[in-house]
């Protein structure tokens, strides 16, 4: 199977939401969704508009280890996120 590289974007609800808190736990849940506690993944803060800055995540995964939509209705649960978009997804050449 493939190797994918995908790009979720997470926006919090207000600027006074602890981003570090989310990534942790973002990275906790993706590190399950993949089945690899040594998950290749990088990671910032960007600012946004109005004071509000958002959480870029960028993973690796094998292609077909679960639904994405699953991953962002999972991820959109967690207390203090608003929204989380899959930015991008692409195979990995290599």
């Amino acid at each position: 199977m493939a190797v994918e590289v995908i790009t979720l974007h997470i926006m919090p609800v207000d600027p006074d939401v602890d981003l570090e808190k989310i990534l942790h736990q973002t990275l906790d849940y993706l590190r399950k969704f993949t089945n690899k506690e040594d998950m290749e993944s990088k990671h910032q803060i960007k600012p946004m508009a109005f004071g509000l800055q958002m959480l870029e995540i960028i993973f690796v995964r094998q292609e077909g280890q679960g639904s994405l939509e699953n991953l962002s209705k999972d991820i959109n649960a967690f207390e203090g996120v608003k929204s989380v978009d899959i930015a991008d997804m692409r195979r990995a050449i290599g």
